[in-house]
């Protein structure tokens, strides 16, 4: 959410810098007028240009009363923005110790996301076997299907991330991060901005894809792809 938030301050102010534009989410179940089963708890994510920065914590029940916990959850969306906006702010006193984890986005994530490049990508050759995907996480479904395709082919399959899905809100510098550690040295990948098939294909023309039968059924969507270019798309095929 926070990363759909910042692409969707740099739409409603295209001419502004994107270093000076952030997005910031909000998840949290807090005090009720019912007894809570579960815990209380909140997540909080900023998303900047350069990095991205999340604050959850668990409360303790029963401590507090609804308004304090709204309170305390607010005091930390401050802390976030004022130090985006590189002000002070002290960060909130409690007994209970939040998790705060920061991504430092590297240069060419920074280009990523602005469309300053198409893609990034762990080896300097362009990919032909191309098998996209989220892989959150990665497992033994997708290690098979790349060696089957691996096999049948003769090319070396690559793993591609799209930091800008088309039906899947955009990737923090978390995500990022957390989806391409899953990869060994050995592993081919590229992290693209291109959602859409009709886009991949024209980035990395002539290449083989491997898709799964749910992916099948996206690209047969209109809502992703109109109808007359499905059809010309398969004649050309």
């Amino acid at each position: 959410m926070a990363a759909r938030a910042f692409q969707k301050a740099k739409k409603i102010m295209p001419n502004t810098n994107p270093k000076y534009l952030l997005g910031i989410s909000v998840t949290a179940s807090l005090v009720t007028t019912y007894k809570k089963l579960g815990e209380h708890k909140f997540f909080i994510t900023l998303q900047t240009e350069s990095y991205s920065k999340t604050i959850s914590c668990e409360l303790k029940k029963g401590k507090r009363s609804r308004n304090q916990e709204e309170n305390l959850v607010s005091a930390y969306i401050f802390m976030l923005i004022n130090e985006a906006c590189g002000l002070n702010f002290n960060k909130p006193e409690h007994t209970e110790i939040p998790e705060i984890k920061t991504v430092e986005a590297s240069t060419s994530w920074i280009k990523l996301i602005n469309n300053r490049i198409n893609y990034v990508s762990s080896h300097n050759d362009k990919p032909e076997l191309i098998f996209p995907g989220s892989f959150n996480p990665l497992h033994d479904g997708h290690i098979k299907m790349r060696e089957l395709a691996e096999k049948k082919t003769g090319m070396r399959a690559t793993f591609e991330i799209c930091a800008r899905n088309a039906d899947k809100p955009p990737l923090t510098f978390h995500e990022m991060k957390r989806t391409l550690d899953q990869f060994s040295d050995n592993d081919s990948w590229v992290m693209t901005r291109h959602g859409r098939f009709s886009e991949k294909a024209k980035l990395f023309p002539n290449s083989v894809f491997i898709i799964g039968a749910d992916t099948l059924v996206r690209i047969m969507d209109e809502k992703f792809y109109c109808s007359t270019i499905i059809f010309q798309s398969y004649r050309k095929i």
